[in-house]
């Protein structure tokens, strides 16, 4: 909901306490005017002052958080890559700086982002980094040495390339997530279920296929 605003070059936590100020005080035409111009597109000004209108309770509770922004929090961006996944910048002084996640080229932080990089490290055999995947009860004696052998070159060789060949035109599909848990279905005819699952704050894949 927090959008640049180019009047006067407002600094972002000034847009966000005026946007703050106008909801609040029910000047949704001013609260408009701070949304960006993809946002005023996607959503009519009528049709957001009757949102705000006939949602009083929401519309505190969204003040309340707003009250609670950090003056001195950074300012991030985001920019969408084309393969999926995303660049995080920080503004620092005058100018702005690449997040240091850009350096997680195998990132767990989403089941998304869990699936595509268990693909990648998959496609490229990086067995040392499909290890980090594996949820804390099946990591504990498990090498990349165990794993290689049992997914390149033992009995299930072919088919965890299947399941490969599948993931790489599945990336996509949809997730569902509940709570510390998650499943993606995948393959012709559904034929693969990815399970996930949340630990210490990433998701680890409990079963690939």
């Amino acid at each position: 909901m927090l959008v640049a605003c180019s009047a006067g070059r407002q600094a972002p936590f000034d847009v966000v306490q005026s946007y703050h100020s106008a909801l609040r005080d029910g000047r949704y035409s001013e609260a408009y005017q701070l949304l960006s111009a993809d946002a005023r597109r996607a959503t009519p000004y009528d049709d957001f002052e009757r949102v705000a209108r006939e949602n009083p309770d929401e519309v505190r509770e969204t003040v309340r958080w707003l009250e609670q922004v950090d003056p001195n929090a950074p300012v991030t961006a985001r920019l969408d890559l084309g393969n999926g996944e995303t660049v995080q910048l920080v503004e620092e002084g005058s100018g702005w700086r690449l997040d240091p996640a850009v350096l997680d080229f195998y990132g767990q932080r989403s089941p998304r982002q869990a699936v595509r990089s268990f693909t990648r490290a998959l496609d490229r055999r990086r067995w040392d980094v499909l290890v980090r995947f594996a949820p804390r009860r099946v990591a504990e004696g498990l090498s990349a040495d165990q794993l290689r052998d049992a997914w390149e070159r033992g009995a299930d060789a072919d088919d965890v390339q299947r399941m490969l060949t599948a993931l790489r035109q599945s990336t996509e599909r949809p997730i569902e997530i509940s709570g510390e848990r998650a499943t993606m279905t995948y393959g012709v005819g559904n034929r693969f279920t990815m399970q996930l699952v949340r630990e210490d704050g990433v998701w680890k894949i409990e079963d690939p296929d």
